[in-house]
């Protein structure tokens, strides 16, 4: 455990003394527009294949008279599976490289493949395969939700098939956040912080949540350090990232974790040394962070990006 946030300073700059407990509202997420970034995603026009889904593989698209559980309407893709795992996929119009987004998706087995799953990536390079192999292998409509970070140019939402057989998908929506309402910050007054909070995630989903450090704004945060948890993968991780104007880049990659409810995730940042610590556990190793549209910032607080998202006992 490092020392600093009892009093004792982290290497050779002291830490700046602040109160034990900070009252610090937890982000509240908000989408942009309620536009659906997907075109189709409820798979009613097009035959025999759904309209702007694009095959992959080999395999063959249809579509059939079979509404997901609670549907307004009366059609899904069915993806029988080809030479690959990858079946189908849609270009999400409408982002940008950085950009937020909430995405959600029904899917089910229909002919005894291993499983079937959704992705982002950009039809080869994947930013996250949801769930993770085998996928889903319940025969009844499943919905599937979680959000993603823009991290290529023409992002595709990925519709796959494991080992054999078809699976079936509809009603896919993917809107883009307000980033803004992503954070929750306050001003410390001093760039080296030691944030911490005790932090649960939500029960369902595949979100991301966190802890910001040195960051320039609340209502525009284009520069600052972030601990991000993330379960995209179906492994809980913690990496760190940082935001310099507007460009982000993960500066230590996602570490395993053995994630428990209400355990502590910490950030302190002292001097250009940066490091994350996770139920009293370093994650990772000290990095070095100097960008100058960092380093001075004050600004500190809370990620999240979705509401079941929880933090108690905030401190800076």
């Amino acid at each position: 455990m490092p020392s600093g946030f009892f009093g004792v300073g982290i290497g050779p700059t002291p830490m700046t003394q602040l109160p034990r407990s900070t009252a610090l509202d937890d982000p509240v997420p908000a989408l942009a527009t309620g536009t659906n970034l997907i075109v189709n995603g409820d798979m009613e026009t097009g035959s025999p294949s759904p309209t702007n889904w694009v095959v992959q593989n080999g395999a063959t698209l249809s579509s059939e008279s079979d509404e997901r559980t609670g549907g307004s309407g009366s059609k899904c893709l069915q993806a029988v599976r080809g030479t690959g795992n990858a079946t189908a996929y849609r270009i999400v119009g409408g982002t940008s490289v950085g950009m937020w987004c909430k995405w959600s998706a029904w899917l089910k087995n229909s002919t005894s493949p291993t499983g079937v799953a959704v992705g982002f990536g950009n039809n080869t390079t994947y930013m996250g395969t949801v769930p993770p192999s085998p996928g889903v292998a319940s025969t009844d409509w499943t919905q599937l939700a979680g959000s993603v970070r823009i991290t290529n140019a023409n992002p595709a939402f990925s519709a796959s098939v494991y080992t054999s057989g078809a699976g079936r998908f509809d009603d896919v929506e993917v809107y883009a956040f307000d980033s803004a309402s992503l954070f929750s910050l306050i001003d410390s007054g001093a760039a080296d912080a030691n944030v911490s909070a005790n932090i649960t995630r939500a029960a369902s989903g595949y979100y991301q949540v966190g802890l910001i450090a040195r960051c320039d704004s609340a209502s525009n945060p284009q520069n600052f350090i972030m601990a991000l948890m993330t379960n995209a993968s179906g492994t809980h991780q913690v990496a760190i990232v940082k935001c310099v104007a507007g460009t982000y880049s993960t500066v230590q990659a996602g570490t395993n974790i053995s994630y428990s409810a209400n355990a502590k995730l910490r950030l302190i940042c002292s001097g250009n040394n940066v490091s994350v610590y996770y139920a009293g556990a370093q994650v990772g190793s000290t990095i070095t962070v100097s960008d100058a549209g960092i380093v001075s910032n004050t600004l500190h607080g809370k990620f999240s990006t979705s509401a079941d998202n929880t933090f108690s006992r905030f401190v800076i």
